[in-house]
């Protein structure tokens, strides 16, 4: 019987980022790979939205069904400033849920929200 894996982090992007009908004119595309590479290789098991066609809500939606605890937000400004937001999607209602973060130090800030978050 097929047992689905669980989530550990969801990465989420923007349509206006990788909506090209051309590949070679989405510069995010290698970035959200090279994010996603970076994730699975340190064993956390991550996955990128691909449905172009569902806004940020919808997107946080399917990784709550997934029971992921991390999502990983991609947008325009994040793109430009070379970081990523993470947002703790089982943190407690009105804490500060959400925090931007240097690319280069997304796997280790996953970590610490999966482990404080077991």
């Amino acid at each position: 019987m097929y047992k689905r894996q669980i989530l550990s982090c969801l990465i989420l992007r923007f349509p206006s980022l990788t909506s090209s009908k051309d590949p070679a004119k989405i510069p995010a595309w290698p970035v959200l790979f090279r994010s996603l590479e970076d994730l699975k290789f340190t064993g956390i098991n991550s996955e990128i939205f691909l449905d172009s066609k569902k806004n940020l809500g919808k997107q946080l939606t399917y990784a709550n069904k997934r029971e992921c605890p991390v999502a990983v937000i991609c947008g325009e400004n994040e793109f430009k400033e070379n970081t990523v937001t993470l947002k703790n999607l089982l943190g407690i209602k009105g804490d500060d849920n959400q925090k931007t973060v240097k690319k280069e130090n997304l796997v280790n800030e996953i970590k610490k929200l999966i482990w404080k978050n077991p």
